[in-house]
């Protein structure tokens, strides 16, 4: 374990940061279940305002990127872009709006409904989703983490939107996934699981954005990276 006074001031700071965030998450979280139902539903609705920003915050993300990276930076890592960007359409609901079936169902691709072309097309970009995430994962594993056991502030907020990721993920349709083993939950258990899950898939983008601030703000980012990763 590295002591905090053998972290870099950059570091130091990204932490406060990132308790900041986490704050401001609970406490957005603890608003919305107080809030009354009609405000806590527009809040969590489809298209409302946690889920806007939230998508808005995948946006900010990768041009953020663009503005602290240089153009080589970007061609060799291109995944950092890319995977943000398919977050944002999946946040903003495109997999369901473009298509005759939702493609996370897997009639979609046995469907004598859904058009040929229609089946290739997605397809094709799920191939190159996947392509950047073994990509990713093949650059970047090792060094995250050992990044992570070094308490660096950039593995600490990837590792936070990852926890947040998952937990949102595991929070969805948690009353139909619990009935499957024959757990029924009340009402207000599903109240809390949405308010839960649409507050932590707002974290997502907000420690992402964390990470890419605290990278940069070294001095030898790109450098750094290329050592790294």
């Amino acid at each position: 374990m590295v002591p905090i006074s053998a972290h870099s001031s950059v570091d130091r700071h990204y932490y406060k940061v990132m308790t900041a965030c986490l704050a401001l998450i609970a406490i957005l979280l603890g608003a919305t279940l107080v809030a009354s139902e009609p405000f806590a539903r527009f809040l969590l609705s489809e298209g409302g305002p946690i889920e806007t920003v939230s998508a808005a915050g995948y946006i900010v993300t990768v041009i953020s990127l663009f503005r602290e990276a240089d153009l080589g930076f970007l061609k060799e890592h291109f995944h950092l872009v890319l995977l943000p960007l398919a977050m944002c359409l999946r946040e903003m609901d495109f997999h369901v709006h473009f298509t005759t079936i939702s493609i996370t169902k897997s009639s979609f691709y046995v469907s004598g409904e859904v058009p040929l072309i229609e089946k290739i097309v997605v397809i094709s970009i799920l191939l190159v989703l996947l392509l950047a995430v073994v990509q990713m994962v093949r650059r970047h594993a090792r060094a995250f983490l050992q990044n992570l056991r070094e308490f660096d502030a950039t593995a600490i907020a990837i590792m936070l939107a990852g926890a947040c990721a998952v937990t949102a993920k595991a929070l969805d349709g948690i009353g139909r996934k619990l009935s499957g083993f024959g757990i029924e939950v009340g009402a207000n258990v599903e109240v809390v699981s949405l308010a839960a899950e649409e507050v932590l898939e707002l974290g997502i983008p907000v420690f992402f954005m964390v990470a890419l601030f605290s990278y940069f703000a070294r001095d030898d980012g790109a450098a750094m990276h290329k050592r790294r990763g």
